[in-house]
C-alpha cells in the first residue's frame, strides 16, 4: 500500500459517504477485526471521531467507520460469529 502524503489535498468528499451517486474506484479501506467492541473503546479512548456505527448487518456482521487525518475513511468490519 502506499499513501501519497504530500498530494494537493482539495478534494472533500468521499464517494462513500460524502456523496449521493455511487462511482466505481476506491472509497475505503476495511480491516477485518475479531473483537469490535474492543476497537470502538479503544478508539473513544483515543478521541477518534466514529463516523459511523456501530452498526450490525442483516448478516450479523458489525461495522463502524472513522477518517484518519487525511480525511480517508477506514471501516473496522467483524464478521458474524456462529
Amino acid at each position: 500500500m502506499n499513501l501519497i502524503l504530500n498530494a494537493n489535498s482539495g478534494i472533500k468528499n468521499n464517494g462513500l459517504m460524502d456523496i449521493p451517486e455511487k462511482h466505481p474506484g476506491y472509497t475505503h479501506v476495511a480491516l477485518d477485526v475479531s473483537d469490535i467492541a474492543a476497537i470502538d473503546v479503544k478508539l473513544n479512548k483515543l478521541n477518534f471521531k466514529i463516523t459511523e456505527g456501530p452498526i450490525t448487518l442483516p448478516s450479523g456482521g458489525i461495522m463502524l467507520f472513522i477518517r484518519d487525518q487525511g480525511r480517508n475513511v477506514i471501516e473496522y468490519h467483524q464478521r458474524y460469529k456462529r
